[in-house]
């Protein structure tokens, strides 16, 4: 994921949630405390690779809509991913409203829920929270009619994401040239006239 490789990164993920053992679960209920962190792996890379379309495809976990809580944290995380890809698509609306289902999402996960060894579920969700704010705050300052210092600084801010995202892909990804070529060396060389 951090090489800006999205295909393989997302293989990698889908690899880990397949060792899971899943299928059977209530055997595995008191490991799922700690399991329960890599089955959301593969919504943090389309996150990273800004894949919105992709998230929003994702079926909810059947859990979404009951009081079954053994996989709470990962609809917490689907519900973030979710509102941050429809704020990222400019449909702020739509975002808040998810952000709303992320809250009650994040409810729901139980305070022995852990993502990886030292941080509880509970930690890891409030942070996400402040970025789910902030990404809506970001795409509601860019809809800004008049455009005031703190809109312009989340204009500006979005626009350094976009281009460090860009900047971050290998050159020729989908047969475009990547910000982090210059210019010239896409060019072709012509030759002057003798």
């Amino acid at each position: 994921m951090f090489t800006g490789q999205y295909q393989i990164a997302k293989l990698t993920a889908l690899e880990l949630r397949a060792q899971l053992p899943l299928t059977t679960t209530d055997d595995y209920l008191p490991m799922l405390d700690f399991l329960e962190m890599f089955i959301a792996v593969p919504l943090h890379v389309m996150v990273r690779f800004g894949r919105w379309y992709d998230i929003l495809a994702e079926p909810l976990p059947a859990v979404a809509g009951s009081d079954d809580n053994r996989f709470s944290a990962t609809l917490a995380v689907q519900r973030y991913a979710r509102a941050v890809g429809l704020a990222a698509l400019g449909r702020v609306g739509e975002a808040e409203a998810e952000a709303e289902a992320f809250e009650l999402a994040k409810a729901r996960v139980p305070e022995s829920r852990k993502h990886l060894i030292y941080n509880t579920y509970a930690d890891v969700l409030g942070v996400a929270q402040s970025m789910l704010q902030g990404e809506i705050a970001c795409e509601s300052a860019a809809a800004c009619v008049s455009p005031c210092s703190p809109c312009l600084l989340a204009q500006s801010a979005r626009a350094a994401q976009t281009a460090r995202a860009m900047s971050a892909r290998p050159s020729g990804c989908c047969g475009r040239r990547s910000l982090a070529t210059p210019r010239s060396a896409t060019r072709s060389r012509v030759s002057k006239p003798a």
